[in-house]
């Protein structure tokens, strides 16, 4: 399989252009596996730009950068063309129809939407809960989470967290193996704050294949399709047993599976029963 490297690259944390490279990752139907993401975030030195840019063409890598400095943007543009790097700019490319919108120009300050707000703490706060309960961590206090994911393996819980810790919902999630009990804390906490997810079986084994693949060990007992048949119905007995809300991600991006959820968690609070 052939990767394609790309550098997202910002001087403040990079989300514009990550939720900018997913969105259109997404579109490539088949090649999601295929893209290796690389972050760089609250670059604000020239010589960081030129060490990234030295990286990328060692790597064969398309940069996408989302600069609020317009020296900084200016400075690695000009290295790029220069350098005949493919890149994509995403304030060069949105910023225009917005100034020619509003007849205003922007303050050009790197990270003005992150001001030190309540809601910046939050989401701070948030993350650094995401971060320390991941794939089953501390779950001693999982009952302080505001959503907790259960899922096997390759189902995208630690994106799914993440994106979600991006909005100021502090996750847990908890893998699901088969017939390995989960945690007795899982089954103490307000079964509304749970979500279980769900993939096909034949998309579960294709990426369970190529991880196997990709770690060079294709004995792995968790991509044998027995095995990941028998472990997808095991998740599925125990999501009917605990009558868990259930979310099929197959084939569906982060952000739309995110939406999901938050509207079942956060604002369906009445479809529990």
């Amino acid at each position: 399989m052939r990767y394609y490297n790309i550098f997202i690259v910002s001087d403040a944390t990079g989300r514009t252009a990550t939720f900018l490279v997913k969105s259109i990752i997404v579109q490539f139907k088949g090649m999601e596996d295929s893209f290796v993401l690389t972050h760089f975030s609250f670059v604000r030195k020239k010589k960081k730009i030129d060490e990234i840019l030295e990286s990328a063409k060692k790597n064969n890598a398309m940069i996408v950068h989302s600069f609020g400095d317009p020296e900084l943007r200016s400075y690695i543009n000009n290295l790029l063309d220069t350098d005949s790097i493919i890149y994509l700019d995403v304030f060069k490319v949105t910023m225009p129809q917005f100034i020619r919108f509003t007849g205003k120009q922007p303050m050009g300050r790197p990270g003005g939407q992150y001001l030190l707000t309540e809601t910046y703490f939050k989401k701070i706060e948030a993350m650094e809960f995401t971060i320390t309960h991941d794939d089953g961590q501390n779950v001693h206090d999982i009952n302080k989470a505001d959503i907790i994911l259960i899922g096997p393996s390759r189902t995208s819980k630690t994106p799914l967290s993440i994106y979600l810790a991006n909005e100021g919902y502090k996750v847990a999630n908890v893998p699901l193996v088969y017939n390995i009990p989960l945690p007795d804390e899982v089954f103490q906490v307000e079964r509304k704050k749970i979500i279980a997810l769900i993939i096909s079986y034949e998309i579960m084994v294709e990426i369970r294949k190529k991880r196997s693949n990709y770690l060079g060990d294709e004995s792995l007992k968790y991509s044998d399709p027995q095995y990941v048949y028998n472990e997808l119905e095991y998740c599925r007995e125990i999501y009917r047993k605990h009558r868990w809300k259930v979310i099929d991600v197959t084939k569906k991006a982060i952000e739309e599976t995110a939406t999901e959820i938050i509207n079942i968690v956060i604002g369906g609070e009445k479809e529990f029963v």
